[in-house]
């Protein structure tokens, strides 16, 4: 593969943006294939695997969290997230999940085109499209975490069941349903706690943090709740990956602003 006149999809819900991307990696010489949801990008997938895929994190319908996630089942594809949210939480949340990189759709056209380019060097030597490492696949090869909202039940990968209160089930259920998207600590109380929100009320806060303690690993630094300053919070699935460098030095940046 030529860099400059790889295949790249553009995956995002807004078609002026969607549009002026395209032009933009067309005028740099790429190929640009634009889809306005992630069911379509997915459908195109096994026949016409680009070499690099540009996500849009909040879409309707499949969310590029949960796009990313189906594509990390069994492919190394490189896949650089598309945000409108400054909030580095929210990049974490991506980047743990098996997201390569990410751009703000504020960007210049230069640092676009820069990560972009990047990404493609990293991924020279293998197929984009090829399947994944045995490190990257490793999710779907190991034992998983099991929830059925049917059954009440949540197993972990083990397979013991995990004692939740009616709380906590509910509070997982939410976010589980919102897989990748953000949902509101008002949304949390109303739905979870059937009462209105106030902001000095922090009982949402516990009810997640006693929900972290039985379904994180204990590794530091590995999320599956991630709370969004401002927002409420969003849950980045079970089979996470672990931790890669960009999230790690994200974190660690973080970390020593809120010391």
């Amino acid at each position: 593969m030529e860099m400059e006149t790889a295949k790249i999809a553009v995956v995002d819900d807004d078609p002026t943006f969607g549009a002026q991307l395209a032009r933009l990696l067309t005028r740099e010489g790429f190929t640009a294939i634009a889809y306005d949801h992630g069911e379509a990008f997915l459908a195109a997938l096994p026949n016409s695997a680009p070499d690099l895929v540009l996500l849009d994190q909040i879409m309707p319908g499949a969310t590029g969290m949960e796009v990313l996630r189906q594509v990390r089942a069994s492919s190394a594809l490189p896949c650089i997230m598309l945000t409108g949210s400054e909030d580095e939480a929210t990049r974490i949340a991506g980047l743990e999940g098996g997201a390569d990189d990410y751009i703000a759709k504020s960007a210049p056209p230069r640092e676009i085109l820069a990560r972009i380019r990047i990404a493609l060097r990293r991924a020279a030597g293998q197929p984009a499209h090829a399947s994944a490492t045995p490190q990257s696949a490793a999710p779907s090869a190991r034992a998983r975490w099991r929830f059925s909202p049917s059954e009440r039940l949540l197993c972990d990968p083990s397979g013991q069941p995990v004692r939740l209160t009616s709380s906590e089930f509910e509070l997982l259920h939410l976010l589980h349903e919102r897989q990748g998207q953000p949902v509101s600590r008002e949304e949390c109380h109303r739905l979870v706690l059937r009462r209105p929100y106030r902001v000095e009320d922090r009982a949402i806060d516990t009810l997640v943090a006693k929900l972290r303690s039985k379904i994180e690993p204990e590794r530091a630094g590995q999320r599956r709740i991630h709370a969004l300053r401002g927002v409420g919070y969003v849950f980045v699935g079970f089979d996470v990956a672990p931790p890669g460098p960009a999230a790690r030095a994200l974190r660690a940046r973080r970390d020593d602003q809120e010391a």
